[in-house]
């Protein structure tokens, strides 16, 4: 590989190519129908009224309308068509692979793209980067949340991630999650100094948390709910329940992390996978397969996504797709055997934080009965991006096997092309023909 394929602007490069035909694109698509209805509408109802904001009025998705406040901020210097509301996105988009490089090591470096570039061709955040969405500018600061929780140490590094944190609330009021790395650095901090004296000053490092709790309390206050009044019923159809996502999510760290794991720690598969903690992690998965139902349902929220379409292919039994049975425990073991792997080379307070970071975001999709596989892949990526970094970090002598994140890469690249550009062009063209 040459030094410019290994450098960040060989991943700017290759993402331009990708999102740009789409960005130029005028064909409809689930993404470019909620840039139409849903998107460019708030923007240009905030910027009628800028600089006022109201939470309920102008929240015409289920999404807090934070980003539609910034992309109405920018509209009011670049205008609202939908160039420069998509180049804005894409720009944030492109920012926070930046944000990931940087946080890796400048020693770390030479295998930096290899790590990121999953992300970077995954069609979902491909799309997220070419229309108009909010999907990017959310994840941009739950990237900022835990770079700053993971790399920046001391108080300034809490009031950095709170910040970031409120900001992510804000703009995606289902990033509230990211307050519980900023409170558990705080409580690292507390428990760290043990004793009676200054108490009360040991406290403090739990204040960063208002932050996000504040826009969150403001946004409960305003909705009544986690989410805007006529949107409380749509996201959670009636029949549906959490089991499904839960599989969902444990199958799709099973796809993608098995290739950040070997990237790395293939030697040890043995050795974790017989581990304690893989067990339980496969045991908890099976309960969650067998525990409510798992088949393909448009009705019931379950659909959305390559996964769904090849476990609609396949038996089920009792209503819980064999799919999922056999995955979701393996995703489950390979979820404690990395858990594991983590504390053993990077300590017990890096495993721990990565850990109730990566289960607090599991939590946000108890309320939430759409299962769509854009909610979980983009996040599920941006973990196992860090999962690596921190290895990386603790030990910097790791062979990392690039080789196995190029053929995860090119796996990206084949679906981005088989769904984002087939859907937009080639069957768009299909349909308009007749």
């Amino acid at each position: 590989m040459t030094r410019f394929t290994r450098s960040f602007g060989f991943v700017a490069l290759l993402f331009a190519v990708l999102c740009a035909p789409l960005m130029l694109s005028r064909h409809e698509g689930s993404y470019a129908d909620d840039e139409v209805n849903f998107h460019l509408p708030a923007i240009r109802q905030i910027h009628a009224n800028w600089p006022a904001l109201d939470l309920n009025r102008d929240a015409l998705s289920a999404i807090s309308p934070g980003y539609h406040y910034v992309l109405a901020t920018v509209s009011m210097i670049t205008g609202s068509g939908r160039m420069p509301m998509r180049l804005t996105t894409w720009v944030l988009s492109l920012a926070l692979l930046g944000l990931l490089w940087r946080s890796f090591n400048p020693t770390f470096r030479f295998g930096a793209a290899a790590v990121i570039l999953p992300l970077a061709c995954s069609n979902f955040f491909i799309k997220a980067a070419s229309w108009t969405t909010t999907d990017n500018a959310g994840l941009l600061g739950v990237v900022a949340v835990l770079a700053t929780s993971f790399l920046t140490p001391g108080t300034r590094g809490r009031w950095y991630a709170g910040a970031a944190s409120a900001a992510t609330t804000f703009l995606r009021q289902l990033h509230v999650w990211t307050l519980v790395p900023v409170g558990w650095r705080g409580l690292e901090e507390i428990v760290s100094h043990r004793g009676p004296d200054r108490r009360l000053s040991r406290m403090a490092a739990l204040l960063p948390v208002l932050l996000p709790t504040a826009v969150m309390g403001l946004l409960v206050w305003k909705w009544h709910g986690l989410v805007p009044p006529k949107w409380q019923t749509i996201v959670s159809p009636p029949g549906s329940g959490p089991t499904a996502s839960y599989c969902y999510l444990l199958t799709i760290f099973l796809v993608f992390g098995i290739f950040y794991y070997s990237a790395i720690a293939a030697k040890n598969l043995r050795e974790d996978f017989r581990a304690r903690p893989a067990l339980i992690g496969g045991l908890a998965g099976l309960v969650i397969a067998l525990s409510g139902p798992t088949t393909y349902s448009m009705a019931s929220g379950r659909w959305g996504g390559y996964l769904w379409a090849v476990a609609g292919q396949l038996p089920a039994i009792g209503g819980r797709s064999l799919f999922f049975i056999l995955l979701a425990p393996l995703g489950g073991a390979l979820l404690g055997a990395m858990i594991m792997r983590l504390a053993h080379q990077a300590g017990r307070d890096v495993a721990a934080l990565w850990s109730v970071s990566y289960l607090a975001w599991a939590a946000t999709f108890l309320p939430n009965r759409l299962v769509f596989q854009r909610y979980f892949e983009p996040m599920t990526l941006v973990f196992l991006i860090f999962w690596i970094l921190l290895m990386l970090r603790a030990k910097p002598d790791s062979a990392l096997q690039t080789k196995r994140l190029h053929l995860l890469t090119a796996a990206q690249l084949l679906v981005t092309f088989a769904t984002a550009h087939y859907q937009t062009f080639i069957r768009s063209a299909q349909v308009a023909a007749g």
